[in-house]
């Protein structure tokens, strides 16, 4: 009876996290393996998922995966294993269309485990939110970190919070929909054209556009890079891209500066030279 009530179950959207450890003198996917999931799925009623991974074996665990989680490896190893926790996850959403993940490292790290467990991946569209505000904010550039987006959107996250799955995918379930909410609402009357098969989106001046045949051409609005189109990199940087007015001041670059002018202000005494 309860399977058959989840094979009920459809999901819009999925907010995704996964914290991990880093094999120490790796770097990449190869040295990488979960130690933490957190999803919030959002359509008509709210639900969650979080639960602990297990490493393969405690002496991969990275010293610095403790500082950025909060999590000792002791507390890892109490975990249930990755098969069993991402066969839970595939039961508990089995049908969803989008899937929001903060950045490509966290979907390419959930695709290589659901993949290496044998757990059917069902198909949904996937949506990089970093790269997303990136456009929108002006500052493609720079890759925005994720603390930086929450203060910047003005949502209200604890410092200490940060770095744990559960958390983590409630505040992006949050982040997504402030800015999805404020980019419909001020573009709400700019369109733009879409490739219906590279999924790419551009403007009414883009090279690409006057190439593009008839039959793939969709006039969409601006919004659609919340749905997994991606701004094409010919006019990804217009600004007519630019919505949101986020200041980007870097903080260190402010102390340097408080820093340089103070020493002018100092006597040229032997000593201070």
């Amino acid at each position: 009876m309860e399977d058959a009530k989840r094979e009920k179950e459809r999901f819009e959207y999925l907010f995704l996290d996964l914290e991990w450890n880093q094999t120490p003198g790796t770097t990449g996917l190869d040295g990488r393996e979960a130690i933490q999931i957190g999803v919030v799925a959002a359509d008509n009623k709210i639900k969650t998922f979080s639960k602990a991974i297990r490493l393969s074996d405690p002496n991969l665990f990275n010293e610095k995966t403790e500082i950025v989680t909060h999590t000792p490896v002791t507390n890892i190893m109490q975990g249930k294993e990755e098969d069993v926790v991402l066969t839970r996850f595939a039961q508990t959403f089995p049908e969803y269309h989008f899937l929001v993940v903060w950045n490509m490292s966290t979907y390419d790290l959930f695709l290589r485990d659901m993949r290496k467990n044998g757990i059917l991946i069902k198909r949904h569209t996937p949506v990089f939110l970093q790269d997303v505000l990136s456009v929108i904010t002006g500052n493609g550039n720079d890759p925005i970190g994720f603390e930086k987006a929450l203060t910047c959107a003005g949502i209200q996250y604890v410092p200490n919070y940060l770095h744990y799955a559960k958390h983590d995918a409630n505040y992006l379930y949050q982040l997504y929909y402030r800015c999805f909410q404020q980019y419909s609402s001020s573009t709400a009357e700019e369109r733009c054209f879409a490739n219906r098969i590279t999924k790419k989106l551009h403007t009414e001046n883009c090279r690409y556009v006057r190439n593009m045949s008839v039959d793939r051409k969709l006039i969409v609005p601006k919004s659609m890079i919340f749905k997994g189109y991606a701004v094409s990199k010919c006019c990804g940087k217009s600004q007519s891209w630019k919505q949101l007015e986020w200041e980007f001041v870097d903080k260190y670059r402010i102390q340097n500066k408080k820093y340089r002018d103070d020493l002018k202000q100092m006597p040229l005494t032997e000593t201070n030279i």
